[in-house]
């Protein structure tokens, strides 16, 4: 059987991998499954072989380089189970910045990125979101137009996240409760700009319509 054609992925970038070459052939487990290999290079500079049905799905993460100076939470070999936090900064570049993601046309589809300084590093990730407070919370950004970025993110409850969606979120000004959506057709404010002051500590007439 002719092996398939990647020769397009090259210098596509997947997390924080880049492909540099498309051919390469290896084999999995005891039935010796062929698989395609790409050849990467990662952020850090390091190379390495990564399954393209790997990179495809999104689910690459760190290099092991990056992996094994810095932490011990992607999971497989001796580091044990992947943490729940690097599961979600994982999944935050795979549905920004991987085209094939399921989930990259509402994220990276539409403009949203994740910051350098958390792509560059799950680390500089961990030291600004902290552990997540319990297995009911997720990443959450608190400006849904917004990036994922330091001052846009926050960890939050299923309940919590309903009501900061676009379509619930509701803002009261003289007596009247609309969404953020409906009040940015009426004043014709960006609903990211009316979602930035209010975290600023405007009021929501402010937010609105302005100073």
């Amino acid at each position: 059987m002719r092996a398939k054609d990647y020769s397009h992925l090259v210098g596509k970038r997947f997390g924080q991998r880049t492909v540099t070459e498309t051919g390469l052939i290896g084999f999995k487990g005891e039935a010796r499954r062929r698989c395609s290999y790409a050849l990467c290079v990662c952020d850090c500079g390091a190379e390495e072989e990564v399954r393209i049905d790997t990179l495809l799905r999104g689910r690459a993460g760190s290099c092991r380089a990056c992996a094994k100076r810095t932490h011990n939470e992607s999971g497989g070999g001796k580091s044990g189970p992947r943490s729940p936090e690097y599961g979600s900064w994982m999944s935050m570049i795979a549905r920004c910045h991987t085209e094939s993601s399921p989930h990259f046309p509402s994220y990276g589809g539409r403009g949203i990125c994740v910051c350098e300084r958390w792509r560059a590093s799950f680390e500089m990730f961990l030291e600004d979101m902290g552990r997540r407070p319990s297995p009911d919370h997720s990443l959450d950004r608190i400006d849904n137009d917004g990036n994922y970025e330091p001052d846009n993110c926050r960890w939050a409850t299923s309940v919590q996240q309903a009501g900061n969606r676009r379509s619930s979120r509701l803002l009261t000004i003289d007596g009247v409760s609309l969404t953020v959506a409906d009040w940015s057709r009426r004043s014709g404010a960006n609903q990211s700009t009316i979602h930035g002051r209010l975290r600023r500590g405007w009021t929501e007439k402010e937010s609105v319509f302005g100073r």
